[in-house]
């Protein structure tokens, strides 16, 4: 895996990869969940995140697909940008909008139909992009590798929220890892020595689906 410094020069920052490297990583990671999404047969069934059924995390996921391609479409966006960290660092707030959206997608069609839409979305995702557009989001203007970094986090997480949860893409988990490791050096940098090693146990501790470790009890989760 290539190096990149980052602004506390001690951790890779993914933002700093190159956009084509990022924008691959994202595109595995969201047709392998699509794929793993549409073997469900139970709607009904229960997804690691409390209250959420597979159904509305289909719905969830439908609206946070169709928005790739249509955000990177759009003409670039005016104003100072905002870092993913700070859209990482505001998830909290924005929980019970996001839960509203997901349940609403989730009851305006049938799973059958919002499947087609969410493989159509994904399909639909450009494979070559400018890497140095500033994006139109809802979170304000955001950088392109920024944007793609924030949709391999949902790619990611949510994979790990399914009944059966999905194995990441490799990359898309480094990607999500380290991201997650820039969170925490943003605030309680004293604290990176007890991230575990394994991707997978970080990423679910810092996103709240698993008990944090004893040493970083005080700082997890990072996102909820």
């Amino acid at each position: 895996m290539t190096a990149y410094s980052d602004v506390a020069g001690e951790q890779p920052d993914p933002t700093l990869r190159p956009a084509a490297e990022l924008l691959a990583a994202m595109l595995r990671q969201w047709r392998r969940l699509a794929g793993a999404v549409a073997a469900i047969d139970d709607w009904g069934a229960p997804t690691r995140l409390a209250g959420w059924t597979c159904r509305t995390l289909l719905g969830h996921l439908v609206v946070v697909a169709e928005a790739i391609p249509r955000t990177l479409a759009e003409p670039p966006a005016d104003g100072p940008p905002v870092s993913v960290y700070a859209v990482f660092a505001g998830a909290s707030g924005r929980a019970a909008d996001n839960d509203q959206r997901a349940r609403e997608f989730a009851a305006s069609a049938e799973p059958a139909e919002l499947l087609v839409r969410l493989e159509a979305a994904v399909n639909g995702i450009p494979d070559d992009i400018d890497g140095e557009a500033v994006l139109p989001t809802r979170f304000g203007p955001l950088p392109t590798r920024h944007f793609l970094v924030h949709r391999i986090m949902e790619g990611v997480v949510h994979g790990l929220d399914l009944p059966a949860p999905l194995r990441p893409d490799a990359d898309a988990l480094d990607v999500c890892a380290t991201a997650l490791r820039q969170l925490l050096a943003r605030t309680r940098p004293e604290l990176l020595r007890h991230v575990p090693a394994d991707e997978i146990a970080w990423v679910e501790a810092a996103t709240g689906r698993t008990p944090p470790p004893t040493e970083l009890g005080s700082a997890l989760p990072l996102l909820a």
